[in-house]
């Protein structure tokens, strides 16, 4: 299995109480290495059917904020018949792909009163649990994988390298070294950024807004679900999240 991991919501630490800003949540989507390509030609399915690309154009990458708005070549969704076909055949999908949603919320206020005194990431805290979810999958299924998260500013990058190198040489409270290593092919995060057209973080970016709605939503009523919403949230939890096999958690 490849995971490809994706977030919404920023690392920042100030104006917690700002709802906009006190979340960040992490969504890896976990893809069989020999579904990929498979994965990869329902995306230029999709592509080709609604917007045309022109061969001698730079690939065309499903961005979740361009298509939400219609910005450059998803101008053509502004159409509100074409934007619901589109979000139809983008729901047959996602349930015809066979994958594992793993979503990790983290409540950056609730961190910072658990752990005041602490400099520490809520990004590199939700990967960690990433890691961990992700190994107990692999376990389940005996299975191997690797993780393949978006890229972003170098140091970022280091720092994030840093901390999963570090889970895979040590393991975690919830998983040993060596269960991580015996899971994970690799020491090293691949990283790509969303001009290399990789369908698996496409996908992972598609998800991520809609997950932290989702997760919100439980617990706040005041997070109103859009009918769109609404049905990845059906589909996730019917047939996505990565669930216990037995009580279904």
């Amino acid at each position: 299995f490849r995971l490809y991991v994706d977030e919404t919501g920023t690392e920042s630490r100030t104006d917690l109480h700002d709802r906009n800003n006190r979340f960040l949540c992490l969504v890896g989507v976990a893809i069989d290495q020999d579904l990929v390509r498979s994965a990869a030609a329902m995306l230029d399915g999709l592509k080709r059917r609604h917007f045309d690309p022109h061969p001698d154009d730079a690939p065309l990458v499903f961005h979740r904020s361009d298509v939400v708005k219609g910005r450059g070549r998803f101008r053509s969704l502004q159409n509100h018949v074409l934007r619901e076909t589109f979000g139809r055949e983008w729901l047959t999908m996602l349930a015809e792909l066979d994958f594992v949603v793993v979503a990790i919320m983290v409540d950056k206020l609730k961190m910072h009163h658990l752990e005041p005194t602490l400099d520490r990431s809520p990004y590199i805290y939700a990967m960690e649990r990433m890691v961990e979810r992700f190994v107990l999958f692999l376990d389940r299924h005996d299975a191997t994988g690797d993780i393949m998260p978006e890229r972003r500013q170098a140091k970022q990058n280091s720092a994030l390298q840093d901390a999963y190198a570090a889970v895979w040489r040590n393991g975690t409270e919830a998983v040993g070294a060596a269960s991580v290593r015996a899971r994970l092919s690799s020491g090293e995060l691949k990283f790509r950024g969303k001009e290399e057209n990789i369908a698996g973080l496409q996908i992972a970016d598609s998800l991520a807004h809609p997950c932290s709605r989702i997760i919100r939503a439980i617990a706040d009523p005041e997070v109103r679900l859009s009918p769109f919403e609404a049905a990845i949230r059906t589909l996730l939890f019917d047939e996505k999240f990565d669930r216990h096999p037995h009580d279904r958690g």
